[in-house]
């Protein structure tokens, strides 16, 4: 099977939950269900990484097995075994494995901290999947970062993370951003919540407010050089393509001249015809 199997694979999971959760007699909590179709997706993830090592080297394969071996048998080892698969498939580029071995190790480890960084984990493998694996991540996301949450209420990367799980989820988009504006109000110079309500306000084509979002992260820091990319970005969607120009450049003083430097500069001269000389 082809590396992109997992998807259909992870499709037919979520409708199965999707079923699940409608037609389940309701003497099962709605938490239930979802444990209950969160372990279902999770033997199928396994049924099809076997199908995913056919595609690598064999010596990746073998590893893996190994370290997955080790994982099962708990003890001692078990937590620098799952970061042994994280690692492996990382160089192997496979982020939907590393970030369900990562989700392994959170369980094991249980703290907020790990379970920030599997959810993060998971939420980027969302923005690059597929409509199915796109679902088991996004899930598996909010999952991670509610566990981050219920073990440190006060953890406020876990919140932002979460509330940007539940936008890009759909169901309840304006949920997530009533929890961001919070994070906002508690905290006004939080920028990662900031960013955050940019980058949606720019997917809703509500690109002045981005401009003011993203504006106000660089006032607050202006060490971070991809609010400069994401302002360059809101102005030329606006048509305010000499100030597109000028956030461009700024960004590009900003970052190394290697090959991100060379995607923005191309990304802004396919999207808007705007070209920094």
């Amino acid at each position: 099977m082809n590396k992109t199997g997992i998807i259909l694979i992870l499709a037919l999971v979520a409708g199965s939950a999707f079923a699940a959760a409608f037609f389940m007699p309701k003497t099962f909590s709605d938490e239930q269900v979802r444990e209950r179709n969160r372990k279902q997706a999770a033997e199928e993830f396994l049924k099809e990484l076997k199908s995913i090592k056919t595609e690598v080297p064999p010596q990746t394969a073998v590893a893996s097995d190994r370290w997955e071996e080790v994982l099962s048998s708990g003890g001692s080892q078990a937590v620098p075994a799952c970061d042994s698969l994280v690692l492996l498939w990382d160089r192997a580029m496979f982020p939907q494995v590393s970030a369900y071995f990562f989700g392994k190790k959170a369980e094991l480890v249980n703290d907020a901290d790990t379970w920030t960084q599997a959810g993060k984990r998971f939420l980027a493998v969302s923005a690059f999947a597929g409509d199915g694996n796109r679902g088991w991540a996004v899930e598996n996301a909010e999952y991670a970062f509610e566990k981050a949450l219920a073990i440190d209420p006060r953890n406020r990367s876990a919140k932002i993370k979460l509330a940007a799980t539940i936008v890009e989820k759909g169901t309840e988009p304006m949920k997530g951003i009533a929890m961001l504006r919070e994070v906002v109000a508690e905290d006004p110079a939080n920028t990662e919540a900031i960013m955050e309500l940019g980058r949606f306000a720019m997917v809703s084509g509500q690109f002045d407010k981005a401009i003011g979002h993203f504006t106000e992260v660089t006032r607050i820091d202006t060490t971070i050089s991809e609010a400069r990319f994401y302002l360059a970005d809101a102005y030329a969607a606006s048509g305010k393509k000499d100030s597109a120009l000028a956030q461009l450049n700024l960004y590009l003083q900003k970052v190394p001249a290697d090959m991100v430097a060379q995607q923005a500069k191309e990304y802004m001269k396919s999207t808007y015809g705007i070209e920094n000389k």
